[in-house]
């Protein structure tokens, strides 16, 4: 059995044999999201060339057996046109993501914050950071995003966390695209940023 990781035609996907007896989900959980916490929950970035809206990237919980689109459905039990008929039985099984994010957004990094820097409220949240949309209309992403959890399950949307890389979503000028998250020891949170080739580390002084 193989299984692909990738969501885009245009980029590398990458193939891995999977034992038989072991399930797609099982082996996702065990190696291909580092950035999971105990509720497995995982962040995705969806395919292209369908639209300024479509489809949307989410974040989702991992379940064992679950199906989740690739490549011939989407958003839950959508066919993608493009592979319209090949195979009616998986788009009819396919979930929906936990937390739908603007299509294009470009999630790459996932982190959920155990520290104890920022106010109480935060811990056990997740923070997502979106890299940007390369060919919307319309610019979206550049940004940190918190999603708020409670016992171990997504409460709601999502809230913005950190702006300020996009000056406007009709310039094609931005300040940075936000990549990887980390939260250290002292639980400050670092932020790469391959758009302005720096590591921004975001702090709280504030009342706790």
């Amino acid at each position: 059995m193989h299984a692909a990781v990738g969501f885009d035609e245009d980029y590398l996907v990458k193939e891995r044999e999977i034992p038989a007896s072991e399930s797609w989900a099982q082996r996702v959980l065990k190696e291909e999201f580092a950035t999971m916490n105990v509720a497995n929950e995982s962040d995705m970035q969806e395919r292209d060339r369908m639209g300024d809206d479509l489809p949307p990237d989410y974040v989702t919980e991992i379940k064992d057996g679950g199906f989740y689109g690739w490549p011939y459905a989407y958003n839950g039990p959508n066919e993608d046109p493009r592979r319209k008929g090949e195979r009616p039985d998986l788009v009819k099984k396919t979930l929906t993501g936990n937390v739908l994010i603007q299509a294009h957004s470009a999630i790459l990094g996932l982190a959920f914050y155990e520290g104890k820097m920022f106010p109480r409220e935060y811990r056990g949240n997740a923070f997502v950071a979106l890299h940007g949309s390369w060919n919307r209309t319309k610019r979206t992403g550049y940004k940190i995003i918190r999603i708020r959890f409670r016992d171990g399950k997504p409460i709601g949307g999502y809230d913005d966390f950190l702006t300020g890389w996009m000056l406007d979503e009709n310039s094609r000028d931005v300040w940075g695209r936000p990549v990887g998250l980390l939260v250290l020891p002292d639980g400050s949170m670092l932020i790469t940023d391959d758009g302005a080739n720096k590591i921004w580390r975001v702090t709280y002084r504030g009342t706790k």
